[in-house]
C-alpha cells in the first residue's frame, strides 16, 4: 500500500529544491548539468523535476502550493508587476497596436482625400468631354 505524503513534505520538498536551483547546486543529473553549461533556468518544470514531484502540483494558477510557484515564478523573472517580461511584452504590443491604429487612421483620411478630389477631377474631364461634343467646326 502507498504511504500516505503530507502537504508539508510536499511543500518543504518544492522549497528545497528552489533553493538548491537558486544555489546552482541540483541534484538532479540533468539539471546538474545544464547548471555546469551555465544553461540552468528555474522555472516550474525544473523545480518540479528536481523535486521529483509532479509539475501539475505546482503548475496551475490554482495549486495547492501557492506560495512556492509565486516564488518559482519570482525567480524566474515572471511575477505579477511591471518588470515582468511577459507584461513588458504585452506593454510593446499595446504601443505597437496603438501606434498602427493612428497610422491606419491617417492613411484612411488621406484616401478619403484622394478619393474625393479624384471624384471631382472625373467630374471635371466629363463636363469638358462634354463641352467638347458641343463645339463645331467651322470650315
Amino acid at each position: 500500500m502507498a504511504k500516505a505524503v503530507t502537504h508539508s513534505k510536499i511543500h518543504s520538498d518544492f522549497a528545497e529544491a528552489l533553493a538548491r536551483l537558486i544555489d546552482g547546486k541540483p541534484n538532479n543529473q540533468e539539471l546538474a548539468q545544464k547548471a555546469k553549461e551555465g544553461k540552468l533556468r528555474i522555472n516550474v518544470s525544473s523545480v518540479a523535476l528536481e523535486s521529483g514531484r509532479s509539475r501539475t502540483l505546482i503548475a496551475l494558477e490554482k495549486t495547492k502550493y501557492p506560495e512556492i510557484r509565486r516564488a518559482i515564478l519570482a525567480v524566474a523573472g515572471k511575477g505579477k508587476g511591471p518588470e515582468s517580461r511577459s507584461n513588458a511584452k504585452s506593454a510593446n504590443y499595446r504601443e505597437m497596436i496603438n501606434e498602427l491604429e493612428l497610422q491606419n487612421r491617417l492613411l484612411a483620411s488621406h484616401v478619403a482625400a484622394l478619393t474625393e478630389q479624384r471624384d471631382r477631377l472625373l467630374a471635371e474631364l466629363r463636363n469638358a468631354a462634354a463641352r467638347s461634343k458641343k463645339v463645331t467646326s467651322i470650315r
